[in-house]
């Protein structure tokens, strides 16, 4: 077996709990650094659809700051470019949804550490 004989104290359990709660917070911090480096490269914000002369063109709707911005990106007819836009927007939103998971982790996380690290 790969334990010793006998129990384990008390403090030694917490010391192993400790450490597995430190390894949880380095890993969970990793995954918040990637998450922030993956939403830099996509696009955020709102696919909008509109239409001028019965002609339908899709634009990216965010915001920069209190500005909502509006940029064209193609004629709705190029669906290919929609496809690519709009997955993208889709992928920032899971990936923003992962990063404030992770985020509330990590503050519980550090909760307890601050209990089992006394």
């Amino acid at each position: 077996m790969w334990y010793t004989s006998g129990t384990l104290e008390v403090g030694d359990k917490m010391s192993i709990l400790k450490s597995v709660i430190e390894e949880e917070l380095s890993r969970n911090m990793k995954n918040q650094e990637m998450y922030r480096n993956m939403l830099k490269t996509l696009h955020k914000g709102t696919i909008q659809i509109m239409t001028r002369n019965d002609k339908k063109y899709v634009y990216l709707k965010y915001r920069e700051g209190n500005k909502v911005i509006k940029k064209y990106i193609c004629s709705y007819n190029n669906k290919e470019k929609f496809e690519e836009i709009s997955n993208q927007v889709n992928e920032y939103h899971r990936i923003k949804s992962n990063l404030r998971i992770t985020s509330e982790e990590e503050l519980n996380l550090r909760k307890a550490l601050k209990v089992y690290g006394k």
